[in-house]
């Protein structure tokens, strides 16, 4: 994985939820399909989430997928 994958993966939209059944946090990429994970914790499942965000894309550039862009918010910014 490469500094400019990570950069990359960061720009994707990352949605975490809580999964009361097995009382988790459950990170989905909706751009990216397939691209899932979770954790105890939020920050936890975010940290996972972007990994899995970046992996996904390494995969992809391997394997000559179409990678989906980001997708874009309007002039929205959210700070975290």
């Amino acid at each position: 994985m490469t500094v400019e994958t990570l950069t990359l993966a960061v720009r994707y939209s990352l949605v975490l939820t809580w999964d009361d059944q097995d009382r988790i946090y459950v990170a989905s990429c909706p751009e990216l399909p397939g691209c899932n994970t979770h954790a105890a914790t939020r920050a936890e499942a975010l940290a996972n989430g972007e990994q899995a965000i970046a992996e996904w894309l390494d995969i992809a550039a391997e394997q000559g997928w179409i990678v989906p862009a980001p997708r874009v918010y309007g002039d929205v910014a959210v700070a975290v």
